[in-house]
C-alpha cells in the first residue's frame, strides 16, 4: 500500500511571510479553504510550495494570469504545470526552480509575478541562482532590466547570469556606483538607439534626401518602421559587454541630459516656467501631506533635495501635459515627489495617472507613501475636481504640438545623435 502525505494547513512559515508582507491573511485563508477538499489542497500546497503566486491569485483574481493559474490549479494540476501551461517558460526544471522558494526570499515580485516568469525564462537552467544570496542578486538585476527574451535586455541578463551572478554583480558593482538599479539605463539607450533608427528609416519611406531634414522634425513612426529600428539597435550593441554598455549609456545619458536641457531652456512658452495648482489646497491624510508644485524652480528644488534628476521631470511636462506634487511628512520632511498625467476625455471623464512617482535616489514608494497619494488623487473622481481636470488639461492641448516641436524634435536631430552616438559606437557602424 502506498501513503500519499498531503499538507493538512497551510505553514506557520508562509502565514509569516503573508504577515511581513502585510498581507490579508484572513482573505488569504478564505481563498485557501474552500470547500471541495481536492482544491483546498491543491490551493494548500501551492501557499505553501509557491506563496509567490498567492498575494495575485487572492488579491487580484481578474488579471488573465490569476484565471489561468486558477484554472490549472482546480483541476488538479501540479505546481510545475501550473507555471509552464500559463507563463512563457519552456523547460519544466526552470519552473522547478521556483518551488519551494520562501515568500521571504522572493516577495519583491510579488506585484509582478509575469515579470519574474519572463526573466526567469530568459536563463539558462545552469545559470539559475543556486543560493539565495544568488536569488537576491538575480532579482536585483531583472528588476533593474526587466529582462525579456526577444529583447536586448534578454541578452544583456542572460551575460549577467552566467556564469556566475556573484561575479558578475562584484564585476559591476564599482561601474553602477553600488546600485544595480543603473542597469536600466541599458534599456533606455537601446530604446533610444532604436527609436532614432525608426525616424531614419520613416524619413526615409518619405524621400527626403537631406541629412538634417531627415530627422529634423518629430515623425510619427510607423510600427514597421519602429520594429525595424528596435532590430537594428539591438543587433548594434548586443556584441558589446555589460561594463561597455553601460560606459555608452551613462555618457549617452548626459548628452541627452544636455539636449533637454538645452531646449527647454530656450523655450518661450510661460506655461512652462509657472502653472496652476493641481490641488488647491494641501491634502492630508495617513500621516503625510500632498502638495502641487506649480514652477518649474519648485520642481528643480524638490528634485535636488531628493537627488532626482529634474531636466527629464521639466520635459515630461511639456511634452506630455504632468503635473507635479510633492508628498512631505508632518514634520514638514520632503519624502516623496511625483508627476501626474492628466488624459482625456475617455468615456466622459477625465483621468490622472501617476507616471512617475520616487523617493532619495530613485527609489521607489514605500506602501504608505503610495498610499498617501492614491487617496489625494481619489478626489478627482468628484464632479468639482473634474472640472479642475478640464480646466488645467485643456489650455495644454493648444501648446502641446509647439511644445514638442521646441523640445522633442532636438533630441531626434542628426547633429545631436552624432555628438552623442558616433562618439560612442564604432566607426565601422555606419549610419543609414
Amino acid at each position: 500500500m502506498t501513503t500519499i502525505f498531503c499538507d493538512l494547513y497551510i505553514s506557520t512559515d508562509s502565514l509569516s511571510d503573508f504577515e511581513a508582507e502585510d498581507l490579508d491573511i484572513d482573505a488569504i485563508l478564505r481563498w485557501t479553504y474552500v470547500e471541495d477538499p481536492k482544491k483546498r489542497q491543491q490551493r494548500i500546497e501551492l501557499a505553501n510550495k509557491l506563496p509567490i503566486l498567492v498575494p495575485m491569485l487572492v488579491f487580484d483574481p481578474d488579471n488573465i494570469w490569476s484565471q489561468d493559474i486558477a484554472a490549472q490549479l482546480d483541476r488538479g494540476a501540479s505546481l510545475q504545470e501550473c507555471l509552464t501551461e500559463v507563463f512563457p517558460i519552456e523547460n519544466p526544471k526552470s519552473a522547478q526552480a521556483l518551488i519551494g522558494k520562501p515568500l521571504a526570499l522572493l516577495g519583491e515580485w510579488s506585484g509582478d509575478v509575469l515579470g519574474l516568469m519572463l526573466a526567469i525564462a530568459c536563463v539558462e537552467v545552469e545559470a539559475l541562482p543556486a543560493t539565495d544570496a544568488e536569488w537576491k542578486i538575480f532579482s536585483a538585476f531583472a528588476q533593474a532590466l526587466h529582462p525579456c527574451n526577444s529583447m536586448l535586455s534578454g541578452i544583456v541578463f542572460r551575460s549577467l547570469c552566467s556564469p556566475s551572478l556573484t561575479s558578475s554583480y562584484e564585476a559591476i558593482l564599482e561601474t553602477v556606483n553600488g546600485d544595480p538599479n543603473r542597469l536600466s539605463l541599458i534599456n533606455d539607450y537601446s530604446s533610444y538607439l532604436g527609436r532614432w533608427y525608426a525616424v531614419l528609416f520613416q524619413s526615409n519611406g518619405a524621400g527626403k534626401t537631406s541629412a538634417n531634414d531627415k530627422a529634423n522634425s518629430r515623425l510619427a513612426v510607423s510600427d514597421d518602421d519602429q520594429e525595424k529600428g528596435e532590430a537594428l539597435a539591438k543587433s548594434r550593441l548586443k556584441n558589446f559587454s555589460v561594463i561597455q554598455l553601460l560606459s555608452q549609456a551613462t555618457r549617452w545619458e548626459s548628452a541627452v541630459r544636455q539636449a533637454a536641457t538645452d531646449a527647454y531652456a530656450h523655450a518661450t512658452d510661460p506655461e512652462l516656467k509657472h502653472w496652476p495648482a493641481l490641488f488647491e489646497e494641501p491634502v492630508v491624510g495617513g500621516g503625510f501631506r500632498v502638495l502641487s508644485l506649480t514652477s518649474a524652480s519648485e520642481v528643480v528644488t524638490e528634485y535636488r533635495k531628493l537627488d532626482l534628476d529634474f531636466n527629464s521631470a521639466l520635459l515630461e511636462h511639456a511634452v506630455w501635459n504632468t503635473h507635479f506634487v510633492v508628498l512631505r511628512d508632518m514634520s514638514g520632511a520632503t519624502r516623496t515627489v511625483a508627476s501626474l498625467w492628466i488624459k482625456g476625455p475617455e468615456a466622459g471623464w477625465y483621468l490622472l495617472y501617476d507616471s512617475d512617482h520616487r523617493g532619495h535616489g530613485g527609489r521607489y514608494p514605500y506602501q504608505e507613501e503610495v498610499d498617501a497619494l492614491d487617496n489625494a488623487l481619489k478626489l478627482f473622481w468628484e464632479d468639482k475636481f473634474q472640472e479642475r481636470l478640464v480646466a488645467l488639461a485643456q489650455p495644454r492641448e493648444i501648446v502641446a504640438s509647439d511644445v514638442v516641436q521646441k523640445l522633442e524634435a532636438p533630441l531626434y536631430r542628426r547633429d545631436v545623435m552624432e555628438a552623442v552616438l558616433t562618439s560612442l559606437l564604432p566607426s565601422s557602424l555606419v549610419w543609414i
